[in-house]
Parts: C-alpha cells; structure tokens; sequence
C-alpha cells in the first residue's frame, strides 16, 4: 500500500507541477508579449519631411503610420532645435484627414535635429529618413545649404581630397 500511496502523491505531485509550468509559461509569454516594442513601420515610398530650396521644412506624416507606430493621438508636433538660437522647440502639427501635416521656415542654413512626437509623450521617429543621432535613438536630421554652413555641407562628387 505504501508504494500505492507514493505512486499517487507523485502522479499528483507531477500533475500539480505541470499545471504551474503551464501557468507560469503562459505568464511569460503574456508579459513578453506586452512589453516587446511594437513592430516599426516600414518606410514610406513618400517621405515624411521634404525641404524646399529656400529653407521650407515641409511636414507630411499618414496618421495610420503615426498610430501603428505609438497608438492613437490626438496632437502631433515635432520637436527640434529650429527656436531661436538653435533652441529646441515644438511645431504642431494640423490633422486633415488620413495625414498630420505643416509647414516650418524659412530656417537659416544649418543642422537640423527633430523627433515626432504624439500627445506630449508617445515619441518616434521618422522612419523615412534614414539620417538620425546615436545618443538618441528617435532623433532624425536634415541639413539647409547656405554659404554660412559649407563647410557641413557634402563635398561635390569628385572634388574631396584637397
């Protein structure tokens, strides 16, 4: 009888333990999903922000990207060091139906940083422009030619090395 009863304390000793590895799988796999960042979007064929010759930043996001991105918002702006003296500063931007969208310059010749960001905290960045800042991972940027900034610019092809 002894080992009858040891066989039936171990049959339910192992029953009771697979239900607890299948609770706390399930827990794992709930929590992973919750806390693993949402997929990015794929870039755009129509990029995000388009600069004009005289210094226009042209501001053209789809909201369905916006909210696959960071969820439903009800404001967008973006951020970026375009204030006066290069300060950072906050554009919002006006929704007209499927796209947030504004226009912001004329900006002096320079280096620009910017991030987009959605309801005072759901920050992204523009995953149409490949340009960005190590330190910080949502930041893109984009440059306005002019004479004061050359030496930023690009060299022309063919003409580095002197």
């Amino acid at each position: 009888m002894p080992s009858s009863g040891t066989y039936h304390g171990s049959s339910r000793a192992q029953g009771g333990r697979r239900r607890l590895h299948a609770a706390v799988t399930g827990a794992v796999l709930i929590a992973t999903a919750l806390a693993a960042p949402r997929p990015a979007v794929a870039a755009a064929d129509t990029p995000w922000l388009n600069l004009s010759q005289d210094g226009y930043a042209s501001f053209s996001l789809p909201a369905a990207a916006v909210e696959a991105s960071v969820g439903q918002v009800s404001q967008v702006v973006i951020e970026g060091n375009f204030g006066p003296s290069a300060t950072w500063a906050e554009y919002g931007l006006t929704r007209r139906g499927d796209v947030w969208s504004g226009v912001l310059g004329p900006l002096k010749p320079g280096l620009y940083s910017y991030q987009v960001t959605g309801d005072d905290t759901k920050g992204l960045k523009d995953p149409t422009n490949s340009t960005g800042v190590a330190s910080k991972p949502l930041w893109s940027t984009f440059f306005v030619p002019g004479e004061s900034v050359r030496l930023l610019a690009d060299v022309p092809q063919g003409q580095g090395g002197t």
